[in-house]
């Protein structure tokens, strides 16, 4: 996994990225620390922050085009660090995008430090994911969890690591 530092250049860019998200009516709630498109936004300027030469495309069905494959950032906050136990996950209103590889990042509580925890090819996510429905309950480390939306699911143990010095070479391996 690789740490990354939040800078105020990134958390301004994702705040104006986000404002005009919700100005162009994608998004109408308002936007407040824990709104899942700043979180989003800041996921894409960590990755952008250690992959400069990435583009940012901000189509809706990626986020990114790296070394010609199209990349979707899935983010999310936590007052943890991510550990390989944990799991992510992607809605199932977002699982019909059709990306070429997923890159996940876990956004820390306080918006210091964002972690890119790994990738997957989206193909591969989908056949290795586990559907979970809208009020199902789950277990997580002891403790009884209920899914507050239809999602499809991965253990972050089956992502793989993203190598800055090498990701051409991981992101095309994976094809």
């Amino acid at each position: 996994m690789q740490k990354v530092k939040i800078t105020e250049a990134m958390m301004n860019w994702a705040q104006d990225k986000a404002n005009d998200h919700r100005k162009g009516k994608r998004f109408v709630k308002s936007i407040d620390l824990h709104n899942s498109v700043l979180v989003g936004y800041i996921g894409d300027a960590v990755f952008q922050e250690q992959y400069p030469d990435a583009i940012h495309v901000d189509e809706s069905n990626y986020d990114f085009v790296y070394v010609n494959i199209e990349i979707d950032v899935k983010s999310w906050w936590s007052k943890y660090p991510p550990r390989n136990d944990y799991y992510v996950q992607i809605p199932t209103v977002d699982i019909i995008r059709s990306p070429e590889v997923y890159v996940f990042a876990c956004i820390m509580d306080g918006f210091e430090y964002g972690y890119l925890v790994g990738h997957i090819d989206a193909k591969e996510f989908k056949k290795a994911s586990t559907y979970r429905k809208k009020g199902e309950k789950g277990e997580r480390a002891g403790k009884e969890i209920k899914y507050t939306t239809n999602c499809w699911e991965l253990p972050v143990s089956q992502l793989e690591p993203l190598d800055s010095e090498q990701i051409s070479q991981v992101l095309t391996v994976s094809f």
